[in-house]
């Protein structure tokens, strides 16, 4: 907000931070809900993981929602500006196009016949709005639900829990986090589910 772009300092919770993310996504069965304090670059973490996943995996997809469409797009753009800030040698070629909910991690090449041939490892993020089917019939490796505690999580969650899962297994995890606001409106969904996890 002061200095513009700038190269963040790495501190140990951000380190605590992501390992806890992997270990969760190496258990294909956990995920993490996380009720935090604002301004803590909670959705900056989020967008880098996200961009790890998909610059790393082949064939990975994650999804993503914030508080409204706007707030989802933004969280997006933090994926899409780590991307083109990363150093050359580690930036894949990707699809971004203009396009503000989608970013695909491939390329088209002709092969000797003339046919479109895509390459790259293809995997993709998506963002979209916070409404109770967004992520209904997705298939993905991760959901992101940010700023959880502003918006009926748990109706959001009853569609996208199954995107998560081949047939009755869980594979794919969900960071789900935020502020919680009026506890006895928008936040009681949050709340419930860091209450209940299990």
């Amino acid at each position: 907000a002061e200095r513009g772009k700038i190269r963040p300092d790495f501190r140990v919770i951000d380190h605590e931070w992501f390992k806890l993310v992997e270990d969760c996504q190496n258990s294909k069965a956990w995920g993490i809900v996380s009720i935090k304090r604002r301004r803590i670059g909670a959705s900056w973490r989020a967008a880098a993981d996200i961009l790890h996943d998909c610059v790393f995996k082949k064939h990975f997809r994650a999804g993503m929602n914030s508080k409204t469409e706007t707030d989802s797009r933004n969280l997006f753009k933090n994926v899409k500006y780590i991307f083109q800030n990363l150093p050359e040698w580690m930036r894949p070629q990707a699809t971004a196009s203009d396009r503000r909910d989608f970013m695909d991690f491939s390329y088209y090449v002709k092969d000797a016949n003339g046919n479109r041939i895509r390459k790259g490892n293809e995997s993709s993020v998506y963002s979209v709005a916070p409404v109770p089917q967004a992520h209904e019939g997705a298939g993905v490796g991760k959901i992101i639900m940010d700023e959880s505690g502003k918006y009926n999580v748990l109706d959001l969650w009853q569609f996208a829990e199954d995107c998560l899962k081949v047939n009755t297994r869980r594979v794919g995890m969900p960071i789900i986090f935020g502020t919680v606001g009026d506890i006895t409106k928008e936040g009681r969904g949050l709340l419930e589910m860091w209450k209940n996890a299990d």
